[in-house]
């Protein structure tokens, strides 16, 4: 099953990059962050999907040699990838001149200050907003640096799925969690949680898993037995 999950946090992210993609006051730099699982990465991809105008990179080792940074960016854009720093970053000045982009960055809390500072430059010379994503040491490496923390339009930290959250993926697996009464709704949606330690993947481990349960055992209607079991069984 691919059906993308629009969870709270993916709603609040697109609200918040829309938002700062149509700003063009030089502080369009932003951060998302949060523990691995939370489905970061997942948001930022399908936002991309759907959004004409921007695009995503992630950071790998490669990146770290010389301004290979800018190679990437260039490919993306046009498909070009040149060895030279110059003609990477003249070939990017050209496509964000044809058309204003967002960008994204995965995997930011990997780079080092040399690497954020680039992509602050790309920032800077061509109004182009960038958003780092990563796990919470991308937060100190930004803040450690006024020139990149005083161009932040937006700080987004991806919280723990919420009861909504939960609801919503149950669904996706047709497994209606709203039929159970108020009380055994609210013990399973603890139980869901806790399973989950407030991150993104287990709870679709979960779901994907109460639905085999209950096709196995010809199951029409959800149970508090049946995620009581869920939760047991899966590691």
């Amino acid at each position: 099953m691919n059906q993308f999950i629009p969870t709270q946090n993916y709603k609040y992210m697109i609200e918040r990059c829309n938002y700062l993609f149509e700003s063009r006051v030089m502080i369009e730099l932003g951060i998302i962050t949060g523990p691995a699982g939370r489905g970061k990465t997942t948001a930022v991809q399908h936002y991309v999907t759907q959004t004409p105008h921007s695009i995503y990179m992630r950071f790998n080792e490669d990146m770290r040699y010389g301004n290979r940074i800018y190679s990437e960016v260039a490919y993306r854009l046009t498909g070009t990838r040149p060895e030279k720093t110059r003609q990477a970053w003249q070939i990017v000045e050209k496509a964000m001149t044809e058309r204003r982009w967002l960008l994204f960055f995965d995997e930011a809390d990997r780079m080092s200050l040399r690497h954020l500072n680039a992509l602050r430059d790309l920032h800077d010379n061509f109004n182009v907003p960038v958003i780092f994503v990563g796990e919470e040491p991308l937060i100190d490496k930004v803040d450690s640096e006024r020139r990149l923390s005083d161009r932040l339009g937006f700080r987004i930290k991806f919280n723990p799925v919420n009861e909504v959250d939960i609801v919503l993926t149950f669904k996706v697996f047709e497994v209606c969690l709203e039929v159970l009464d108020k009380e055994s709704l609210q013990k399973a949606l603890e139980l869901i949680k806790t399973k989950s330690n407030g991150t993104f993947r287990p709870v679709v481990s979960l779901a994907r898993e109460t639905k085999r349960i209950m096709r196995v055992n010809s199951l029409d209607k959800i149970s508090l037995d049946v995620i009581q079991t869920v939760c047991k069984g899966v590691k």
